[in-house]
């Protein structure tokens, strides 16, 4: 799922301390450098169960 400010991904499952890959491509509009948020990772039935993914700095520079 995916909103303005967000994905929302669901998996069924994967192996104890697995690694999972997602690769997507971004268009900026502009030059910017920012921090992202916070991510957050839990079990849908239990979100006790849960990791959290410090922000990073990111930075878009203008095309020459």
């Amino acid at each position: 799922t995916q909103t303005a400010t967000q994905a929302i991904l669901y998996f069924d499952s994967f192996a104890p301390r697995g690694t999972v890959t997602i690769r997507f491509r971004l268009r900026a509009k502009y030059p910017i450098r920012a921090r992202t948020f916070k991510s957050r990772v839990y079990e849908y039935y239990d979100p006790d169960v849960q990791s959290v993914a410090r922000p990073v700095q990111l930075e878009v520079k203008a095309r020459h």
